[in-house]
This record gives C-alpha cells, sequence and structure tokens, in this order.
C-alpha cells in the first residue's frame, strides 16, 4: 500500500475516532440534561410539599389563635360586666381603656404595666 493511501487510510480512521468521541459526548451530555430535569422536578415536588406542610401548620395555628381570642374576649367581658355590675353604670372611659390594654398585651403575652 503506497504511503498515501496509507495516510488517507490514518486521517479516516482519526476522524472516525473523533466523531464516535463525539457522538458519546452529545449521549453524556443528553443523559445529563435528563437527570438534571429529574432532578429539578424531584426538587419542585419536594417544595411543593413543604410549603402544603407549612400551610397546613399557619392554618391550625390560625384556628388554635381564633379560639384563644374568643377566650380571652370572653373572660375580659365577663369582668368588664362584674365591673359594670358593681358601679351599676357604664364604665368611664379610662376604665374601658385599661381593659383594651390589658386585652392587648395579653394577646400578645406582655404583662401589663
Amino acid at each position: 500500500m503506497p504511503d498515501s493511501e496509507r495516510n488517507t487510510s490514518q486521517e479516516f480512521q482519526d476522524l472516525n475516532r473523533v466523531l464516535d468521541a463525539e457522538k458519546a459526548a452529545q449521549a453524556k451530555m443528553v443523559a445529563a440534561e435528563a437527570e438534571a430535569e429529574a432532578v429539578l422536578l424531584s426538587a419542585q415536588d419536594e417544595a411543593r410539599e413543604i410549603a402544603a406542610r407549612a400551610d397546613r401548620r399557619i392554618q391550625a395555628l390560625h384556628v388554635r389563635f381564633l379560639a384563644q381570642l374568643e377566650q380571652k374576649k370572653a373572660k375580659i367581658g365577663e369582668e368588664f360586666m362584674q365591673e359594670k355590675g358593681a358601679h351599676g353604670a357604664p364604665l368611664p372611659p379610662e376604665k374601658i381603656k385599661e381593659v383594651a390594654h390589658r386585652f392587648a398585651a395579653d394577646l400578645v403575652g406582655v404583662l401589663p404595666k
């Protein structure tokens, strides 16, 4: 076989190796993109689950807070009626303000001064 044919044959073999390597690299890229998409979808599903769980917890806290609020309102109302009954007349504005401050302080967990 003449040298020129041998060189051409070698060049074709080299070119085929390059093309094969390019195809293999392309296949790896496609596989990596598919894996990345799967990871992204999994992370999005997990984020939705976390958000739903947090929402349920917030709703439960809200329900408990409203129940506590109703209890505190009832207690303040009872105290108000006892005070009103003791005086036989509506409470003065200062007493109403005091009761309102006590109620607000109780809601946020602060002791009244």
